[in-house]
């Protein structure tokens, strides 16, 4: 998770955004074993996103606090 940003609605977690600088066969698997624990997680990978420098941006949501969320 290389340069995380969370964000919280009404005091809850509701969002995590991170730029790695790749994304790997293993990042995917991590990250699908969170939305099978949890039904409200939804994931978004983006291309370069806000942080540049070649990362990429990832995106882990809940979607009962917030609907839809799309990469930068």
């Amino acid at each position: 998770m290389d340069h995380a940003t969370l964000w919280i609605k009404d005091q809850v977690p509701a969002v995590i955004t991170s730029a790695p600088y790749s994304v790997g066969e293993e990042d995917r698997l991590r990250l699908n074993w969170w939305l099978a624990q949890d039904a409200r997680l939804r994931v978004a990978y983006g291309d370069e996103g806000w942080y540049g420098f070649s990362t990429r941006q990832i995106i882990l949501w809940r979607s009962d606090m917030v609907e839809v969320i799309a990469p930068a």
